[in-house]
């Protein structure tokens, strides 16, 4: 149970650290903001095998579509997670999907919702984490679905997609995420 709580009173500090910006509210949306700290929090509770991370310095998230986080995500830019430093990467089309490859972290924003099958059908989602913020990405075969509910952001998570995955969440997270 203190291990929940740590876990949400982490999501909270960072989600305040996103929201206090220098810039003003209209710049850059706060439902941004919201999933750039979702995304961060994520990578700090997810395990990778060793073998996917590129010279085991790496860890590349990939957004896929038309980019909606404004400069939000440079801020997680270099920044560490357990086993690597974060590498944000953008691929404003579908044109090539090889550039999928070296992508550890899949997130497709809504510019590409009608795309979404054939984005999956291009990869092996048991070792990419894919993240999308429209529905029904999961049972299209997405990892994690993001959505807005009451004016704040929620997630669930394919569990069973999970079971199969070369990568490990942790059981906290998880929880949070399960419907």
């Amino acid at each position: 149970m203190k291990q929940r709580y740590k876990l949400l009173s982490a999501l909270v500090c960072l989600l305040f650290f996103f929201i206090s910006t220098t810039q003003p509210a209209f710049a850059i949306d706060i439902s941004a903001k919201m999933k750039a700290a979702y995304i961060y929090n994520l990578l700090q509770f997810i395990t990778f095998p060793v073998t996917a991370l590129q010279n085991n310095s790496k860890l590349n998230v990939c957004i896929v579509g038309e980019n909606n986080f404004g400069g939000t995500l440079d801020k997680i830019e270099g920044e560490s997670t357990p086993q690597a430093k974060i590498h944000i990467v953008y691929l404003p089309n579908l044109s090539n999907n090889d550039s999928f490859k070296s992508c550890n972290v899949l997130y497709l924003t809504q510019s590409v919702k009608n795309d979404s099958k054939k984005v999956l059908s291009a990869i092996d989602n048991k070792k990419i984490v894919t993240i999308a913020d429209f529905s029904p990405f999961i049972s299209d075969g997405g990892l994690i679905e993001l959505f807005n509910e009451k004016e704040n952001i929620h997630f669930h998570i394919n569990t069973e997609l999970l079971k199969v995955s070369k990568f490990q969440i942790d059981a906290e997270f998880v929880m949070l995420g399960s419907h």
